[in-house]
């Protein structure tokens, strides 16, 4: 159950929370976060 809550937030980090190359360098929140500002 330790082992599945640590992969679970590993994924969550490596997905959501880390940089990515083609985002410039900004999380996939950051950057839907200023979509969502240039869109409104």
């Amino acid at each position: 159950a330790v082992r599945r809550r640590g992969i679970r937030a590993w994924m969550q980090w490596y997905t959501e929370d880390r940089p990515h190359q083609a985002l410039g360098y900004r999380s996939p929140i950051q950057y839907r976060a200023q979509q969502s500002t240039r869109v409104a």
